[in-house]
């Protein structure tokens, strides 16, 4: 187990919400204000400068486009409302990816989440739009199913740090959630991705048809670019965005 405090710190990138600068983004738009993320997918990104960003729309993703690998994320996020009722909708963030187009190869992501149901859980995605993502726990056994919440509340605030790690025999994966918007974090979820960690293609000839876009153990080492996601929104807000480079 790694401990928060213990943690030695490479570099860290901070959000710009709060610098008194109104603007909205929108698909393929880079923040002028900060100049390595860009708004991707589908509906917009909005902030009165006042420190909090609202996104809307199908799919909305916000990213920072630099280079990170191991990391520390950290983000508060509010749920207000959804426009469609979507299983896999609720607050994620993806890390190590590549995942700059819809093209099928090259998705290469981590990610930790906490979808609006309550759950929370890890995935790897490899391919887009094409078999079944890895997930722990199995998404497709519901016992075993770890639950955060009876259903994420509306307009609370709740923080989640997701941290992506190499370690000598794998990718360590952590979960932590600030659940009342107090500074009382708690892990409620690790995985160590050895290898073993199966993603369905769904099509025999995928792994020929994508050779090169992934590690052959399809451990996902590389650096990547962060960004944090949701689906199926009405809005969302977010706030205190913050990515740590760990040494």
């Amino acid at each position: 187990m790694i401990e928060l405090a213990l943690l030695t710190l490479a570099s860290v990138w901070h959000n710009t919400w709060g610098n008194g600068q109104n603007r909205t983004l929108y698909p393929g738009d880079i923040d002028p204000y900060s100049a390595a993320t860009e708004f991707s997918g589908d509906g917009s990104a909005y902030t009165a400068g006042k420190g909090v960003m609202s996104l809307t729309g199908f799919a909305p993703r916000y990213r920072v486009l630099e280079n990170f690998q191991n990391v520390n994320v950290t983000v508060y996020a509010k749920r207000i409302e959804e426009l469609k009722d979507l299983d896999f909708a609720g607050f994620q963030i993806g890390a190590r990816s590549h995942h700059y187009t819809d093209n099928t190869c090259g998705a290469n992501t981590y990610y930790g989440q906490l979808t609006y149901d309550g759950r929370v859980s890890f995935e790897k995605e490899l391919f887009h739009g094409l078999g079944d993502d890895a997930f722990y726990p199995d998404v497709s056994d519901p016992s075993a199913q770890v639950y955060a919440f009876d259903g994420v509340p509306r307009n609370q605030w709740i923080g989640m740090q997701f941290l992506v790690r190499n370690m000598p025999d794998g990718v360590l994966l952590q979960l932590y959630l600030d659940k009342q918007d107090n500074g009382h974090w708690q892990k409620v979820l690790e995985y160590k991705d050895d290898g073993n960690w199966p993603v369905s293609t769904g099509h025999r000839n995928m792994n020929k048809i994508c050779e090169g876009y992934y590690p052959k153990n399809k451990v996902l080492t590389e650096p990547g670019f962060v960004f944090i996601r949701n689906d199926g929104l009405g809005r969302a807000d977010y706030r205190d965005f913050v990515i740590k480079e760990l040494a």
